[in-house]
């Protein structure tokens, strides 16, 4: 079994024949955690995904929960898109899962109306706690950036304590700058 010689320089072992034994992942440049996702129509559909996949996994728990905690499975979303996706696409997909809440699981089901106060302040308590995911997120999106671009706020630190603290609160896909 052949190793690269400098394992620094290439963080690939190869075999006599070149095939790929082994990959080191320390070394390796981190890769999307979804296709395509530094793009924004990217990040829209996977929004609106994960909006769409709240509202089926609430379908599905219709028969044990009937009407009552109509948002439950919706502020999955709306933490999912606000991490990953960004301010934009977290703020569709509280609209989205407020629209989609109220049609499926609102009575009367199938329809925009909303009849029972109890509803209309479930409605406005979500758009309020979900506005809040949204702030928190892009708040902690803008001071990983601060962080990032201000040298002072970061100096003195060793290398992989940066690469720790930048990647604790960031997707997968946004990887930090060296520095």
């Amino acid at each position: 079994m052949a190793q690269a010689t400098n394992i620094n320089a290439s963080p690939v072992s190869l075999s006599p024949d070149g095939r790929i034994l082994r990959l080191a992942m320390d070394d390796a440049p981190p890769q999307p955690f979804l296709f395509a996702s530094n793009g924004a129509v990217a990040r829209y559909g996977v929004a609106i995904l994960c909006v769409g996949a709240s509202l089926a996994v609430r379908k599905l728990l219709y028969p044990l929960l009937g009407p009552q905690d109509t948002y439950l499975t919706a502020f999955t979303a709306i933490v999912f898109a606000s991490w990953y996706c960004g301010f934009g696409p977290a703020v569709l997909s509280v609209v989205l899962a407020a629209i989609g809440s109220v049609y499926f699981f609102v009575p009367p089901l199938h329809s925009f109306t909303i009849l029972g106060h109890q509803d209309a302040w479930a409605l406005v308590g979500f758009l309020f706690f979900s506005s809040l995911i949204v702030l928190m997120g892009e708040a902690n999106r803008r001071s990983i950036a601060r962080w990032e671009a201000d040298p002072t706020l970061n100096q003195g630190v060793p290398p992989r304590v940066k690469q720790s603290i930048l990647r604790k609160g960031r997707p997968p896909h946004e990887t930090p700058r060296d520095s």
